[in-house]
């Protein structure tokens, strides 16, 4: 079959094998040369005048590629049709042992196309992340005098800090929430991120450790988005004093004058790494009761749902018998991780 392909010669040995050695195959001939004049019945059933050029054209495909102008050896093109078929032109024919693609001749002399299978569909599938809002609320009183005394607004500085208050705790609930009661589970808690374990009593973070966060997330295609580390004060400035491999002078935690300028602002592997005592460094493992985390992730994938606006009430009457002003601040808020893969966390940092 192969060199029936190659030569355009009739396939009169496949003819013989099913029974059809009677039948006479005209030649083959290049697509756009005469074959030869019409006859006179065929020419009377199309009301067309004897002797009219009979002109063989190419496949359908193939004579998509002339008008793509994809002629040229190393082209490619696709007919996007009802099977969208890639072909790819070739000065001589070349042939898949294994039959995934099949070759034919281009309508263009000394010219084949190889040509994919179309496409399987495709059947996406969805999962689910359910929110529901959890009350989050905080009060102070103040007394009415403290209103009356002070020279600037002092309850408008006392809301912002109620706000500040609600935001910090927002924070700790996306990395260590307990999943308790109402409130979510954090990132730390939730079940499917990756998982970098340092030693039996917990170790002291190394760059060894570095790579395998991003190692976790990574293998699970989860490498894109907004990838950063978040960690302690007390991991960075141990970071800061290990070095990548002994006796380098370079140093896991990056100071910003040896970071590359290409990366500002990416002091750990080239990835920003973001500091908070919210993250937590009286964990247990082992005999070690003060191990830190490290978090490395996509943090577009930890979502944070707000039901409405923050709301501050002044309630001038729970304590009014004792001059007081009452502020409370209501928020209504959940987090979910979206894709747990997203994430990985050393759970056992000793500092």
């Amino acid at each position: 079959m192969e060199r029936l392909v190659a030569t355009g010669l009739p396939a009169r040995s496949i003819a013989r094998r099913l029974d059809l050695g009677g039948i006479e195959i005209p030649p083959a001939r290049d697509a756009g040369a005469v074959a030869g004049g019409l006859l006179p019945g065929p020419a009377d059933e199309l009301g067309l005048d004897p002797g009219t050029p009979v002109v063989p054209a190419g496949p359908d495909t193939q004579a998509g590629l002339v008008g793509l102008g994809t002629g040229e050896s190393g082209q490619v093109g696709v007919m996007a049709g009802w099977s969208a078929a890639v072909q790819y032109v070739t000065r001589k024919p070349v042939f898949d042992s294994d039959r995934g693609l099949w070759t034919g001749r281009h309508v263009l002399a000394d010219r084949w196309v190889t040509e994919g299978n179309a496409p399987t569909e495709g059947v996406p599938t969805f999962g689910q992340v359910k929110f529901q809002p959890s009350q989050l609320s905080c009060y102070l009183d103040v007394s009415r005098q403290t209103l009356l005394q002070s020279s600037f607004d002092v309850e408008q500085f006392l809301r912002s800090d109620l706000a500040a208050n609600l935001a910090i705790e927002i924070d700790r609930t996306v990395l260590h929430g307990s999943g308790s009661g109402a409130e979510p589970t954090g990132i730390f808690g939730t079940s499917g991120i990756g998982d970098v374990a340092g030693g039996t009593n917990g170790l002291a973070p190394i760059w060894a450790h570095a790579i395998e966060l991003e190692t976790d997330v990574s293998v699970a295609n989860a490498d894109l988005g907004s990838l950063a580390y978040i960690t302690n004060s007390k991991v960075r400035g141990k970071l800061k004093v290990t070095e990548k491999a002994s006796g380098t002078g370079l140093f896991v935690w990056q100071d910003p004058a040896n970071v590359s300028p290409a990366m500002p602002g990416a002091p750990l592997n080239g990835y920003p790494a973001f500091v908070t005592n919210q993250v937590r460094s009286d964990l247990t493992k082992g005999t070690a009761s003060t191990c830190s985390a490290i978090f490395f992730g996509n943090w577009e994938e930890g979502i944070v749902a707000v039901w409405s606006d923050l709301e501050i009430l002044v309630d001038p009457y729970s304590g009014s018998s004792a001059g007081l002003v009452r502020l409370v601040a209501l928020a209504f808020a959940d987090f979910q991780v979206r894709h747990p893969e997203s994430f990985s966390v050393m759970k056992d940092a000793l500092t």
